[in-house]
């Protein structure tokens, strides 16, 4: 064979992200090493004199995981001794007892402990003084702590491939969990199919491996995986697909459009092996109006695999809550190259009014009476871009007889942001905030706290910007009266940090444990004995624990070649990661990856869970006790300390309060931000006949190519060496495209 005429087939390699590191030593340290107020030594020969006794302990514990109660003891507004024992108690009476200890000297402290592992259910938790027969209950909800993270290594198979599967379970201080684990497979008709019981390994991973039979139930498979409690499920598709040919983008000057403005855009064609694509495209534009309207087709044909559209302007659309009051467009974009292949895409764009949005965020959503009350504007464009623009606020509070009191204010937004700032009125009830600028306007109503002696505690984050991990983050409090600040830290579901202050600031320094989200509890004891708080949450930013590095001996491989793949975790460390086909990571671009796993145990650790909603009505005051259980806390007290409760007014003429509706107008509709639905069909290859060079004879078999994988490598339980290293060596498949790992 002439070597003049022989044509390299390459293949590139792409590094992209790992799908999780698991790392010994783990990412954060037990919460009893970082709290600064710990328990000290329970003393049995104690007594208990009556002194006034404020414990806050979480409404829900996690099996496996850590928890906290936090302890204040006082007499007579001074801090005292004070030892106390706390143990669970289920519906049969049998008691198992959780911690013991004492504040010291200092009236408050902290006991940390593993949550036994008990029966999910609810108990009760009793709390006893030492030397007394008086005991302070509350209910506790024990819960599986085990989050589950199921994946498969492709969202889409082919009768005959083998699906391959992996779980993950962390407890809420992202530490792996091993135990069993079941796993079950069932088919598009719901037939179990598969059912298997694993262990999983120190790292908290288990995997499975499933082929397929040739002739099975197509359409949609669910993968289902049990670990004690905890639950998790994903689907997959099993169809008779082939893979895309070639990849289809679609840019666009803007993500969103006014209403009036043309649609505009780009489509790109190409190859997985480079070539670009020639061939006549199609846009189909759909608008959302209460359903999916098609109102505006293109057509052109592509050159040098590129093509430009123009479409009418959307006219109209329906705003949705989901899209901040914006409206949906989206653009189904075909591909049809000249052996009649065709590829689809779509572009969801967003259709606005305004080319400003413009949000208002209050520092908290209750308004204090007689406290500070700041509100910050943001101004942007529809695609996030900060503008500056003036904007005009007004706050109108209302007062316990429904009488208005108004204050105005105008502020100059930089680099998108401004703070306005108000007083709220002694006697407010709820309020109303309205903002506008030009055409963009936001309004939203807010409750207030309620107190019977007029006490309240306002909490304002020193500083803006979102704290790292090790940074020092400040508080500045508003107290109607003097007297020592407590305050906790939650996160994931427990109490992190606790600690006292003297003084109207609260610094602290920001740890792991607080990430992703935290919130900071704050509460005091007034001289009459009633007890004020309030909350405030800040997100805080995490680096990876680990660090992983990639590398390859080559960057392109032909057909069969070797090539190495080297990784470096710093650490002893179990990697998961896999190769595959480009064509078919386009079909899911989702992984799992670290923030995906902080993002569940946010939802499954963080209490209480809410979601938010437009209120068309005047909210209902809440007090100490209220805020404090909307924290996830629950609050146990001597008798003669005073928690102010919700109150419960009686429904006024009309469902309303004086002066009508409050707040924007706002209908929420089901799947507003999904795309308008594309065919379900999955293309048909077509076959191009290729013509022979003329008198080139017949080409010298060097190698038969018949390795044509989707997945090359599957690999969950990759182990490295004590210093983090493992390399691996690999023979490259037959498939001329770009392979990708994850």
């Amino acid at each position: 064979m002439n070597p003049e005429k022989k044509i390299p087939l390459l293949i590139s390699i792409l590094a992209l992200s790992l799908i999780i590191i698991l790392a010994i030593p783990t990412i954060t340290q037990p919460i009893s090493n970082l709290i600064n107020q710990p328990a000290r030594p329970y003393d049995p020969t104690a007594t208990y004199t009556g002194s006034d006794l404020l414990i806050l302990a979480p409404r829900v514990m996690f099996t496996g995981g850590e928890s906290a109660i936090t302890i204040a003891a006082t007499d007579k507004g001074l801090p005292v001794e004070q030892s106390i024992s706390f143990m669970l108690v289920d519906a049969a009476g049998v008691a198992t007892t959780l911690t013991s200890g004492s504040t010291g000297q200092s009236g408050h402290a902290v006991a940390t402990f593993d949550v036994p592992d008990l029966e999910q259910g609810t108990y009760t938790l009793v709390a006893q003084p030492a030397g007394s027969n008086a005991t302070f209950n509350g209910s506790v909800r024990i819960a599986n702590s085990s989050a589950l993270f199921l994946e498969t290594d492709k969202p889409i198979y082919k009768p005959g491939q083998t699906i391959h599967g992996r779980i993950l379970s962390l407890n809420n201080n992202l530490i792996p969990v091993s135990g069993q684990c079941t796993i079950e497979i069932s088919d598009a008709k719901g037939i179990k199919i598969f059912k298997e019981t694993l262990d999983t390994n120190e790292y908290g991973v288990a995997s499975i491996d499933m082929p397929l039979a040739s002739e099975v139930n197509l359409g949609t498979w669910k993968v289902k995986a049990e670990m004690g409690q905890s639950q998790t499920q994903l689907d997959l598709r099993v169809e008779k697909y082939v893979l895309p040919k070639f990849q289809v983008d679609v840019t666009t000057p803007r993500d969103w459009f006014l209403v009036d403005d043309p649609i505009t855009g780009t489509v790109d064609a190409n190859y997985f092996f480079g070539k670009q694509v020639e061939g006549r495209v199609s846009v189909v534009a759909s608008r959302y109006v209460g359903v999916w309207e098609e109102y505006a087709t293109y057509e052109v044909d592509l050159e040098d695999g590129s093509a430009e559209f123009e479409l009418p302007e959307a006219g109209w659309v329906a705003g949705t809550y989901g899209a901040g009051g914006m409206g949906s467009l989206t653009l189904n974009i075909s591909v049809k190259d000249t052996g009649n292949h065709t590829e689809t895409t779509t572009k969801l764009l967003k259709i606005t009014e305004s080319p400003v949005v413009l949000q208002i965020i209050p520092e908290s959503r209750l308004v204090k009476p007689g406290m500070p009350f700041n509100i910050l504007v943001v101004t942007e464009t529809p695609d996030g871009e900060p503008l500056e623009q003036e904007v005009e606020i007004e706050l109108e509070f209302m007062d316990t007889n429904y009488n208005y009191q108004t204050q105005s204010s105008t502020v100059t937004t930089s680099n998108g942001v401004a703070l306005a700032e108000f007083q709220a009125p002694e006697d407010v009830r709820s309020a109303n905030i309205h903002a506008s600028s030009g055409d963009a306007s936001h309004s939203m109503n807010l409750g207030a706290v309620y107190s019977p002696s007029g006490s309240f505690l306002h909490l304002v984050q020193d500083g803006g910007g979102i704290p790292e991990v090790g940074d020092t983050i400040s508080f500045n409090v508003y107290s109607t009266n003097p007297g020592t600040v407590y305050y906790d830290i939650m996160a994931g579901g427990r109490t992190v940090f606790s600690a006292t202050s003297s003084e109207r600031n609260i610094s602290l320094t920001v740890t792991p444990q607080m990430s992703p989200k935290a919130e900071v509890v704050a509460y005091i004891i007034n001289p009459n004995s009633e007890v004020s708080a309030d909350t405030l949450p800040f997100d805080v930013i995490m680096e990876a624990p680990v660090d992983l590095y990639v590398s390859f001996d080559k960057d392109e491989v032909e057909p069969g070649g070797d090539v190495s793949v080297n990784f470096d975790a710093g650490s002893r460390s179990m990697i998961g990661y896999s190769i595959v086909d480009e064509s078919v990571f386009a079909l899911s671009e989702g992984r799992l990856n670290l923030q995906q796993v902080f993002n569940e145990l946010e939802q499954r650790f963080m209490e209480p869970q809410a979601e938010a909603h437009p209120q068309y009505w005047t909210p209902v005051p809440m007090g100490a006790q209220d805020i404090i259980e909307e924290a996830g806390l629950q609050v146990l007290k001597s008798p003669n300390l005073d928690v102010p409760e919700q109150v419960h007014e009686p429904e006024l003429e009309g469902g309303m309060g004086k002066g009508g509706f409050f707040g924007d107008v706002m209908v929420v509709e089901e799947a507003m931000d999904a795309a308008a639905p594309m065919e379900d069909a999955v293309p048909s290859a077509t076959q191009t006949p290729v013509q022979a060079e003329p008198d080139s004879g017949l080409a010298e078999v060097e190698r038969v190519r018949q390795f044509f994988p989707e997945t090359w490598v599957w690999e969950p339980e990759l182990l490295t060496d004590d210093s983090g290293r493992a390399e691996v060596d690999l023979s490259a498949p037959d498939s001329i495209t770009t392979w990708v790992i994850f």
